[in-house]
């Protein structure tokens, strides 16, 4: 699994959600409550959803190439238990 790749990913994240909050401590206080409860929260959450998807789908990938190197030293088709 590419580590450094979802560590980035992470890491872009993180920023995103610093630049959000540097953003709102020049505004009043409740646009900025405003902006972080209804803006800048659900997006920072979906940006870390995709994250998880993103790992999600890396591991699923592991798995079916470790089930398909699997089948190959015996040479039969993968199984549902591979």
């Amino acid at each position: 699994m590419n580590t450094d790749l979802i560590r980035s990913l992470v890491g872009l994240v993180e920023a995103e959600e610093q630049n959000r909050k540097n953003a709102r401590s020049s505004m009043p206080v409740e646009a900025a409550d405003y902006q972080a409860t209804f803006r800048d929260t659900p997006l920072v959450n979906e940006l870390y959803l995709l994250v998880l998807l993103f790992i999600w789908h890396e591991v699923e990938k592991e798995i079916v190439l470790i089930a398909a190197l699997s089948s190959m030293v015996d040479n039969s088709p993968i199984s549902r238990d591979d």
